[in-house]
């Protein structure tokens, strides 16, 4: 498994590699290989693990009713993906995951992660705030898109976005 890319993930932030390891197992870590362009996940179906991109990458992309593809997002090695929707039980995902190219994923178990764990692992808190932390930041950047989208004319969008 690619220890850099958990390292430098938002999810592990401030754990080791040993720390990692042993956390992976509670965590219901499971890796898996995708071919390029091959779907991880798909819209419509509802999601309980998030992706952790170990190597190559994942293009997050929403289709419209007339088949028009919006490219949303691009995960690389060490970013989270549909992590909302895994938090949100039950939700249907409205985005599709392509892997742009070979990649390795690694999908946690979100009940897993939110559920404090039998043997009460000292790191189990430290990865619920990660993800709370990241959730946030995310939350936060498609606020400020929304602020420069909001706006009522061309002008004043792009006014928005410059200051």
């Amino acid at each position: 498994m690619n220890d850099a890319a958990l390292l430098a993930s938002p999810l592990f932030r401030g754990a080791t590699s040993e720390e990692i390891a042993a956390m992976l197992p509670c965590l219901g870590a499971s890796p898996r290989r995708f071919a390029r362009g091959e779907r991880i996940l798909r819209a419509g179906e509802p999601t309980r693990y998030m992706g952790l991109v170990l190597t190559g990458s994942v293009l997050i992309e929403h289709t419209d009713m007339q088949g028009t593809v919006t490219l949303l997002g691009r995960a690389e090695p060490g970013d989270l993906f549909a992590e909302a929707y895994a938090c949100a039980s039950d939700e249907p995902l409205l985005v599709d995951v392509v892997a742009s190219e070979a990649c390795e994923v690694l999908f946690l178990d979100a009940r897993r992660i939110l559920t404090q764990c039998t043997s009460t692992c000292e790191h189990h808190s430290r990865i619920i705030r990660n993800l709370l932390s990241d959730l946030a930041g995310k939350n936060l950047l498609l606020n400020e898109k929304l602020t420069h989208i909001a706006q009522r004319t061309t002008r004043a969008k792009l006014m928005s976005y410059l200051s």
